[in-house]
């Protein structure tokens, strides 16, 4: 490509990426009304509708997720408007990490979508279909694009200097990115009884909230030391995840699906329409392994240490 396309097509992304957020973030307050649809007396509205039901968990899900695009898009999107040299690194490291997680969170996103959106088949075909093509067709189109010579030399042409994401390289941006998901993650524990996995069983309440507490604490202390590349923290983070792994993993194979419901204590309306799904424990042991796994495996990729 020559120079003016590549500026072209970038600052097209960095348009898109801006148009996505704000508008992601015009629409994240709006959802809150779902609230008030789903409590006793709105349209939807059902008993036991609150903190802790299933319905409430994936409405707040969803707002969340609408602002964690805005805080990834309008960022990224102002720096390839502006052609900032930190943008190769940062969006190579993003794509890594949607190869890592894009297969559960597009199975959680689906579920999400199906569960609380009225679908025609036609729409629902749709989503699924530009679901998919995120995954695998367009991750390898826009890694060619960062990855080309033009690419570098436009960006590198404003900042001549190496910026912070260019000193941290691509394999630490990497695990600091994944680091941070699992922060997040650990976070949404909180709307579902503060479950947390001890392997013969399943804590919750207090203890379940104090179990994630202590695991999101030391995973910031990990993120610290990531950021100064200190070995301890990659041997940390290593055992750290690996731990993480054998307990979800191992947790949900052995819990039956009726089982996790009790476990979870959700409303009845909701039990009767969750317990007919043909869902097992290992469907849960693949969607939280699979994650996990490839948060393991970029750990050991990681040449910064």
């Amino acid at each position: 490509m020559s120079e003016r396309s590549v500026i072209l097509v970038l600052r097209g992304i960095g348009a898109l990426m801006l148009a996505v957020g704000i508008g992601a973030l015009v629409v994240a307050p709006l959802e809150m009304i779902c609230f008030s649809w789903f409590s006793e007396g709105g349209r939807f509205g059902y008993k036991g509708f609150g903190f802790g039901s299933f319905m409430f968990g994936n409405l707040a899900m969803q707002i969340l997720g609408y602002y964690g695009i805005a805080v990834l898009t309008i960022p990224l999107g102002y720096g390839h408007w502006m052609l900032r040299r930190w943008v190769r690194p940062v969006m190579l490291a993003l794509l890594r990490i949607w190869w890592v997680l894009g297969v559960p969170l597009l199975v959680v996103f689906l579920l999400v979508l199906l569960m609380s959106k009225d679908l025609t088949i036609g729409a629902a075909i749709a989503v699924a279909g530009t679901a998919l093509f995120s995954y695998s067709a367009l991750p390898v189109i826009l890694s060619r694009l960062y990855r080309c010579d033009g690419v570098s030399i436009v960006l590198e042409r404003g900042d001549s200097s190496p910026t912070w994401a260019d000193r941290l390289g691509v394999s630490t941006l990497v695990v600091l990115g994944l680091q941070a998901f699992w922060v997040v993650a650990l976070h949404l524990l909180f709307f579902f009884r503060g479950m947390f996995p001890l392997l013969t069983r399943w804590a919750t309440g207090l203890t379940g909230l104090a179990l994630i507490d202590g695991a999101v604490v030391a995973l910031l202390v990990l993120i610290w030391g990531t950021l100064r590349r200190r070995r301890w923290a990659w041997w940390g983070v290593l055992a750290y995840f690996g731990a993480m792994a054998v307990l979800w993993v191992g947790t949900l194979i052995s819990t039956r699906w009726d089982e996790l419901l009790a476990v979870l204590a959700f409303p009845p309306t909701e039990v009767a329409i969750l317990g007919g799904l043909p869902i097992q424990g290992w469907h849960g042991a693949l969607l939280v392994g699979l994650p996990l796994a490839g948060t393991v495996g970029a750990i050991l990729r990681n040449d910064a240490v």
